[in-house]
């Protein structure tokens, strides 16, 4: 299948939650770029040329649930909740239609990467390319011996997000959150 094919395929399928190659963002994450691309998609594809490789760097945003609310976060002021996780078939056929050329995969997005109910499949997947490079952003309050060792195995980047390096100030912005439990992180994979 030749990148003109895959997309617009990918055009085709816009209501559906991803990341097109071309990097504008359309997913129920998104829901005013969302709806612009719906309604007026010409505007959207305005511009668009076909690619002739697939991207070397993505983005996927597996989930928007996170297991902590910040101050600093849209969520925490949002009235209900509408987080989800991405379906584990489209994650899956993203991945087979990039892995072959991608050099790099980041998964971070609002959520936690770690929260999805399927990361571990996830990572497991992702193993299964071993020259492709992992890079996602943690809270690190799920950050556990077991993820560290099955990260360190891999060719992983792991970035730990924090917002003080006293209790205290970590609280401002993270009530639910425990620095102790980012500090036990850290010194686990230093270790």
């Amino acid at each position: 299948m030749t990148p003109d094919v895959i997309l617009k395929e990918w055009v085709a399928r816009v209501e559906q939650p991803f990341l097109m190659p071309f990097q504008i963002p359309l997913s129920e994450n998104y829901p005013y770029l969302l709806w612009r691309a719906v309604r007026h998609p010409g505007k959207a594809l305005a511009g668009l040329r076909a690619v002739s490789r697939m991207p070397s760097y993505v983005w996927i945003e597996i989930t928007n649930r996170c297991n902590i609310r910040c101050r600093s976060c849209s969520k925490f002021y949002q009235k209900g909740d509408s987080s989800t996780d991405m379906e584990w078939d489209l994650f899956d056929s993203i991945l087979t239609h990039v892995a072959p050329t991608a050099k790099c995969i980041n998964l971070t997005g609002i959520g936690e990467p770690l929260f999805h109910l399927q990361a571990e499949r996830i990572f497991d997947r992702l193993q299964e390319h071993p020259s492709l490079r992992v890079e996602f952003t943690t809270n690190a309050q799920l950050m556990s011996e077991e993820w560290i060792r099955r990260l360190s195995s891999m060719k992983c980047s792991v970035t730990f997000s924090l917002d003080g390096t006293t209790e205290e100030v970590y609280r401002l912005n993270r009530p639910t959150g425990h620095l102790s439990k980012v500090r036990a992180a850290l010194q686990q994979a230093r270790e």
